[in-house]
């Protein structure tokens, strides 16, 4: 990765899942990398890094439902609450929208 790469258009869109509307920011083209901000942050936290990373790749950050501009599930908004099966299909649904291909996720 070439972190000198600097200037990339942040393209910002929303993506109609059967659990309401996540907003993401995507740039560059390429193998897909997908940002998931922590709680209660949104795709914001990765401004800076998105231009860096769509240098070489499909940068797609998310906001999860319930934070930034994606729609809020009914109740208050947490990761925690969430069940564990509203992740992934808000995470599966993304790369189309994004015209990428499937995303493959590494846990730290």
């Amino acid at each position: 990765m070439s972190a000198s790469r600097t200037g990339s258009v942040i393209e910002r869109r929303f993506v109609t899942t059967s659990l309401g509307r996540i907003h993401v920011a995507m740039t560059g083209t390429g193998f897909p990398v997908l940002l998931l901000h922590q709680t209660p942050r949104s795709w914001d936290e990765y401004r800076d890094v998105l231009p860096l990373l769509g240098g070489d790749f499909r940068a797609i950050a998310m906001d999860t439902l319930g934070f930034g501009d994606s729609d809020s599930p009914v109740g208050a908004p947490s990761i925690e609450r969430l069940p564990p099966s509203t992740l992934p299909p808000s995470i599966n649904t993304l790369p189309a929208a994004a015209q990428a291909s499937p995303v493959t996720l590494a846990p730290l």
